[in-house]
């Protein structure tokens, strides 16, 4: 007989699909751990967010980097989203993908010296191709080389918007300061070339609205300010979101900021998998321990939970009132997914259950091969 399937909590994570439960148990039936992709829910939200942006007229961008999966690049290619890339490897993946008014933006945290003419190259090359180059030393030798391609300039985030806001913090590595501009526009103007784009990114699932609202008002008075040529502002992605809804009031904030001749950007990266990636795998142990009881699931979170917080099933609560903690099958100490505290009226898991764990996309896009597990197949439910 088969064991239960604990689900994910639905108080913090949307309900998954019918597809997806139904491929969930035929998994149960196969008995290997995989993933299991929402590529419905991925297709629908690609278009019902392309349409909302359009109609306030932003750019939509997809990040090569949260799942560079070549169906999903294609769904969000189909649905006239652009990419956001940060590498030539990056870039290569969306060419076949691309038309000619396809957006794709390049922000590149370092570029080696193998990598420099291509990328270069590449966005002096297409109608809507511009970087956002996040150092004076960047932006000198891109400006040099590439005088005619489209340059703009990754502002130093923490600036960009108050402390007090959620996902503002005082470290990073990447950016150019504010009071650096004037010389950004010195550098490219002694080389032939203009700055004419500002971009901010901060953090992975942090922002709210308010962050945006006051990063936006920033560059737009910066460049106001330093009489920058603003043709494109770029607010990255980070977006803190439950269920993927959330986009439609940013949007909203966005339209009352537009600015005549000033295209608006976002690249929600892992927004645009919320609540659509799923990790099913069998319970193979369940060992009691002084602090917990420990859940094992045949999976390892060295090898496949990787920037993700997953949000995990309710459990019934053990006999010793231990919280559960769900962990991998690696001989690692730090395999763990996630604890769990009991839930009076949900079932205690046993050997021979499945737990289905919402994970970020990059978890998927990250997997390694560990201790002798390898990555997982993606399933996709549609």
């Amino acid at each position: 007989m088969a064991g239960t399937i604990h689900w994910p909590d639905d108080t913090r994570v949307a309900p998954a699909s019918e597809v997806v439960r139904h491929r969930v148990s035929a998994l149960v039936g196969e008995g290997r751990p995989a993933w299991v992709v929402d590529l419905a829910g991925f297709r629908e939200r690609c278009a019902s967010a392309a349409s909302a942006a359009r109609a306030v007229d932003v750019t939509l961008l997809m990040a090569v980097k949260a799942c560079s999966d070549e169906r999903l690049l294609t769904v969000a290619a189909r649905e006239g989203l652009g990419f956001d890339c940060s590498n030539l490897v990056e870039v290569d993946r969306v060419r076949s993908l691309l038309e000619p008014r396809t957006a794709v933006s390049l922000t590149a945290p370092a570029v080696p010296g193998y990598e420099r003419s291509e990328l270069l190259k590449f966005i002096s090359s297409g109608q809507r191709t511009w970087a956002n180059w996040h150092s004076l030393d960047q932006l000198m030798w891109a400006c040099h080389e590439a005088p005619a391609a489209s340059h703009g300039l990754r502002l130093f985030a923490p600036e960009c918007a108050p402390p007090e806001l959620v996902g503002s913090y005082r470290q990073s590595r990447f950016g150019v300061r504010l009071d650096h501009i004037s010389d950004a526009l010195s550098i490219a103007a002694e080389r032939g070339a203009r700055v004419s784009n500002l971009h901010v990114h901060n953090g992975s699932g942090e922002h709210r609205t308010e962050w945006y609202e006051a990063a936006a008002r920033t560059m737009l008075d910066t460049a106001r300010g330093a009489d920058l040529p603003l043709e494109r502002v770029n607010l990255g992605g980070g977006l803190q979101a439950k269920t993927g809804t959330e986009l439609s009031e940013l949007l909203g904030v966005i339209r009352g900021l537009q600015r005549d001749g000033v295209e608006f950007v976002l690249e929600p990266g892992g927004w645009w998998y919320r609540g659509l990636v799923w990790l099913a795998a069998p319970v193979l142990e369940v060992t009691i321990g002084d602090l917990c009881n420990f859940v094992v699931i045949d999976a390892g979170a060295e090898n496949h939970r990787r920037w993700s917080l997953p949000v995990a099933p309710n459990f019934g609560p053990t006999e010793t009132g231990r919280p559960h903690v769900i962990c991998g099958r690696t001989c690692s100490e730090k395999d763990y997914f996630a604890q769990v505290a009991g839930c009076p009226d949900a079932p205690v898991p046993q050997v021979g259950d499945w737990v289905v764990l919402s994970m970020s996309s990059y978890s998927l896009e990250l997997q390694s091969s560990f201790g002798g597990l390898r990555p997982l197949p993606a399933i996709f439910a549609e």
